[in-house]
C-alpha cells in the first residue's frame, strides 16, 4: 500500500471513530434538552422556544445541573440509579471532550484484523501533554455506556412527558 493511501485510511478511521462517538454525545444532549423543556412546559410551541432560545445557548454543565434538579421530581422516585446516570453522562462528556481536543493519531500499524487502534494525543504550547492508546474494544465500551445513558434518559423523558415525547431521532434507532 502506498504511504499516502495508508495515511488517508488512518485519517478516515480516526474521523469515523470520533464521528460515531460525537453522534451519541449529541443524541444524549438532545434528550437532556427534551427532558428539561418538558419539565418546565408541556406546550409544544413553548417547549420548542425553550430549546431554541434558552437551551441552545446553555453549556452542557449547566444542563447537567438542571437535569440533577429535575431528577428530584417525585414522579421519578422509582429511578434508582440517578447518581449512576449522572456519572455516565459525565463520562460521555469527558470522553467527547477528550476526542474533540486531541490530535487525530491512529496507530502506525493495524491489528491483525486490519483495523487500527486510536491514539489520543494532546499538545499544549507545542509540547506533548498526553498520548493515550484506545483499543477498538475500549472505544466500543464507551459507545455502549453512551447508549445506556441514552436509554435511561429516554425512561426519564417518558416519565416527565407522560409518554408524549417523541425523540427527534427516534426513527434512526
Amino acid at each position: 500500500m502506498h504511504k499516502h493511501d495508508e495515511l488517508r485510511k488512518k485519517r478516515e478511521f480516526d474521523s469515523q471513530m470520533r464521528g460515531n462517538f460525537a453522534v451519541y454525545a449529541t443524541k444524549l444532549e438532545l434528550i437532556i434538552n427534551e427532558i428539561i423543556s418538558y419539565y418546565f412546559c408541556q406546550d409544544e410551541i413553548r417547549r420548542t422556544e425553550i430549546i431554541e432560545f434558552i437551551l441552545a445557548d446553555m453549556n452542557f454543565d449547566r444542563k447537567k445541573e438542571i437535569l440533577k434538579a429535575v431528577l428530584k421530581e417525585p414522579k421519578l422516585a422509582k429511578i434508582e440509579t440517578k447518581q449512576k446516570l449522572i456519572e455516565k453522562i459525565q463520562n460521555v462528556q469527558t470522553f467527547r471532550n477528550k476526542l474533540s481536543h486531541s490530535v487525530p493519531a491512529p496507530t502506525d500499524k493495524p491489528e491483525p484484523n486490519g483495523v487500527y487502534n486510536m491514539r489520543v494525543v494532546r499538545y499544549h504550547k507545542g509540547e506533548l501533554q498526553k498520548d493515550e492508546l484506545l483499543s477498538n474494544s475500549e472505544f466500543a465500551l464507551r459507545i455502549i455506556d453512551a447508549t445506556k445513558a441514552i436509554f435511561h434518559l429516554q425512561i426519564v423523558l417518558n416519565l416527565i412527558s407522560g409518554d408524549k415525547a417523541k425523540l427527534p431521532f427516534a426513527d434512526e434507532w
